[in-house]
C-alpha cells in the first residue's frame, strides 16, 4: 500500500489495474479499515475461499469517466472549471490533466482576444497548484506574460497571480509586496483582494521563517478578512504563526476546531489540510496513536505512510524492511523534489536504525547506493533553470555524508557543487550551500577561509530576507569564535540578535542545540532542552538530554512516549553535528 500510495500519479498516468490477493478475512478487514479509498473503488471483489462470509459495502453509483469528459470538452473555459473542482476533490492528476488540455486547445489559437488571455492565464494559475516548485514558476511566469498585454484591464487578475511569483523557498517578497500595494490602490479599494494578499505576504514570511513580519502582516489580515474562504486560511495561518512562536497547545486546538468545523460543510481540500497540519503537530508532541486517528479519520492516502512511520518511532525491525527501494531511481522520473525529499527522510531513517542497532552497517551502504543513483538520475534529467533540484540533490549527498565522522571533505566537495549552481540560477540558496561548507570546516579544522565565507553568507541570507537562515549563520560564527577563543562575546550578541529577528522558537531551538554540540556549551544546549520540554518536543529534549550527559534521563523521554528506536540509541556512537 505504501508503494501504491508513494506512486500514484504515476500509476494513474500508466492507467495501471492492480490484482490485490488478500488472504483470509483478517488481511481483508485490515484492508478495508487501512486503505478506504482504495476499497471504495474497486472495479471487483472476489472471495476466493473464504473462511466465513464478509459483508462488502454496497457498491457505489458508477462515477462519470472524466478522461472521456476531458477530451470531448472543446471550451477551454469549461475545462478551467471542471479543474477547479477535481483539485477541490483532492484530484490532483484529473485536475492537471482539464488544465493541460485546455491550455493546449487555446495555444492553438493565432489571435488571442482578452477574454481568452484571462483564460489561458487562469489555467496556468491553477496549473501551478500541486505542481513541483519548478512547474508552479514556470506556469505563473507563463500567465504573468500572457496576461501582460491586457494588465490594465484585469488588474485584480494580474496582481493576484503576481503574488505567486516564487522562489525556492516559495513566494517572492517584493512580488507580493507589488500585488498588496496594487490592490490598496485600486479604486474602488477590494478588501477581500487586500485581505488575500496580507495572507499571502505573511505566508511567504514564515518560509523564510520570518515569524515577526508574518505575524504584522497577519494581524493587518485579521481585521480585514470577512469572507468565508478568507476565514479558512486566517485560521491555517493562524495555527502556522503559533507552532512557530512555540505555543503548541494553542496551535493544536486552533487546528482541532478548524477541522471540526470544516468536517460538518468543509470541501476536501480543507479537511486534508488542517488534518495532516495538526497529525503533524501531534506527533511531534509524542502522541503517535492520536497523530494516526486524525489521518485515518479523514480517509487520507498519507494514514498507511503515517503508521509505517510511528512504527519505526516504536522500534518496529519489520518496519524497515525494504526502505532503501523508496529512495529507488524510478522515482525520478516526475517529481523531482518529492523523490529526494522521501530519499532524505528514508536515509534519516536508516542512519537512526543503524544507531539504534536494529539494521546492520550494511544498510548504509545500501542507502548510499541507492541515493548515488537517484542523484545521478536528477544531474542527467533535471532543469537548468531554476536548477532547484541540481542544488537539492547535492545537499542530499553532503547532509548524507555528515552522518559520518571523517567525510567533511567529501562533503564539503558537494556543497560546493550546490553552491556553484545556487550562484548560477538560484542566488536564494547560496546562505544554504555556505552553511554546509562552513559546518564541514568547523567539523574538520579546516577553517583558512572561514572569515570570508561566513560573511558572504550572511550577506546572501540578508539580500533574500531569509533570517532564519541568518540565525544559523550567527550560530555558526559562534562556533567559529568560541573554537578561536576571541571574540565569543560578540558572536553571542549577534546570535540573540538574529534569533530576535527571526521570532521562530524553533529556528532558535535547533540552533542552540547543535551549536551547544559543536562548541561542548552545555547552557547552549540547556536553553535548548528548555524549549523543548514546554513545546513539548520529547523527541529533541530527549537529544537535549543526551547531548548533556544525561542517558538515562533521556532515554527514560524516549520510553515515556513510545519512541523505543531513539531509546535504543541512547549510549551508542553519539550523533555528529548535522546541517
Amino acid at each position: 500500500m505504501l508503494a501504491l500510495n508513494l506512486n500514484r500519479d504515476k500509476l494513474l498516468s500508466r492507467r495501471c489495474r492492480f490484482l490485490l490477493r488478500l488472504r483470509g478475512l483478517e488481511a481483508f478487514q485490515r484492508f478495508v479499515r487501512e486503505a478506504p479509498d482504495c476499497y471504495s473503488i474497486r472495479d471487483a471483489v472476489a472471495l476466493i475461499e473464504p473462511q466465513e462470509a464478509i459483508e462488502l459495502e454496497p457498491s457505489r453509483e458508477p462515477e462519470p469517466d472524466v478522461e472521456l469528459q476531458i477530451a470531448n470538452e472543446r471550451s477551454p473555459a469549461a475545462l478551467l472549471t471542471f479543474g477547479e473542482e477535481l483539485l477541490m476533490q483532492n484530484r490532483l492528476y484529473d485536475g492537471h490533466r482539464a488544465f493541460d488540455r485546455g491550455i493546449a486547445l487555446l495555444e492553438r489559437k493565432k489571435r488571442l482576444s482578452a477574454r481568452d488571455r484571462l483564460v489561458l492565464a487562469a489555467l496556468h494559475e491553477h496549473r501551478a497548484d500541486g505542481a513541483t516548485k519548478q512547474e508552479r514558476r514556470i506556469h505563473v511566469q507563463e500567465a504573468l506574460r500572457i496576461l501582460g498585454p491586457v494588465r490594465e484591464e484585469f488588474s485584480k487578475e494580474y496582481t493576484n497571480i503576481l503574488a505567486q511569483l516564487s522562489d525556492y523557498y516559495g513566494s517572492e517578497i517584493a512580488a507580493v509586496r507589488e500585488a498588496l500595494d496594487a490592490a490598496e490602490q485600486a479604486v474602488p479599494r477590494n478588501l477581500d483582494l487586500v485581505t488575500r494578499q496580507l495572507i499571502v505576504l505573511a505566508d511567504a514570511y514564515l518560509d523564510r521563517e520570518d515569524v515577526r513580519g508574518a505575524r504584522d502582516a497577519f494581524g493587518q489580515a485579521q481585521i480585514a478578512w470577512f469572507a468565508t474562504e478568507n476565514r479558512l486560511f486566517i485560521h491555517r495561518l493562524e495555527a502556522v504563526l503559533l507552532s512557530k512562536e512555540g505555543r503548541w497547545k494553542e496551535a493544536t486546538h486552533k487546528l482541532q476546531d478548524c477541522l471540526r468545523q470544516t468536517a460538518q460543510a468543509g470541501t476536501r481540500f480543507w479537511i486534508h489540510s488542517f488534518a495532516l497540519r495538526l497529525s503533524a503537530l501531534l506527533l511531534r508532541q509524542g502522541e503517535l496513536g492520536a497523530a494516526v486517528d486524525v489521518i485515518a479519520s479523514i480517509k487520507s492516502e498519507h494514514a498507511d505512510e503515517l503508521r509505517l512511520n510511528v512504527r519505526r518511532s516504536q522500534g518496529e525491525l519489520a518496519a524497515f524492511r525494504g526502505i532503501e527501494e523508496l529512495a529507488d531511481v524510478t522515482a525520478a522520473d516526475g517529481d523531482l523534489s518529492g523523490a529526494l525529499t522521501r530519499a532524505r527522510a528514508s536515509a534519516g531513517w536508516v542512519w537512526r536504525a543503524v544507531r539504534a542497532g536494529l539494521l546492520e552497517e550494511r544498510s548504509l551502504d545500501l542507502m548510499d547506493a541507492a541515493l548515488a543513483a537517484l542523484i545521478s538520475r536528477v544531474a542527467a534529467i533535471a532543469p537548468a533553470t531554476p536548477p532547484w533540484s541540481r542544488i537539492e540533490a547535492e545537499l542530499l549527498a553532503a547532509d548524507n555524508l555528515f552522518a559520518r565522522v571523517g567525510s567533511e571533505q567529501a562533503a564539503a566537495e558537494a556543497a560546493e557543487r550546490a553552491l556553484a549552481f545556487a550562484r548560477a540560477g538560484a542566488p536564494e540558496l547560496i546562505a544554504a550551500c555556505m552553511r554546509r561548507i562552513a559546518i564541514a570546516a568547523l567539523r574538520s579544522g579546516s577553517v583558512e577561509r572561514l572569515d570570508a565565507l561566513l560573511d558572504d553568507a550572511a550577506r546572501a541570507a540578508v539580500a533574500h530576507q531569509l533570517p532564519g537562515e541568518a540565525a544559523w549563520i550567527a550560530g555558526l560564527r559562534l562556533w567559529y569564535a568560541v573554537q578561536r577563543g576571541a571574540a565569543v562575546a560578540d558572536a553571542e550578541e549577534a546570535l540573540e540578535a538574529a534569533f530576535a529577528r527571526s521570532g521562530s522558537v524553533l529556528v532558535q531551538s535547533a540552533v542552540l542545540l547543535r551549536i551547544g554540540r559543536g562548541t561542548g556549551r552545555r547552557d547552549l544546549v540547556g536553553r535548548a532542552r528548555r524549549i523543548y520540554h514546554a513545546l513539548p518536543w520529547p523527541e529533541r529534549e530527549g537529544a537535549c538530554l543526551e547531548a548533556l550527559g544525561m542517558p538515562q534521563a533521556a532515554r527514560d523521554r524516549y520510553e515515556a512516549f513510545g519512541l523505543r528506536l531513539a531509546a535504543l540509541a541512547v549510549g551508542r556512537s553519539p550523533e555528529p553535528v548535522e546541517a
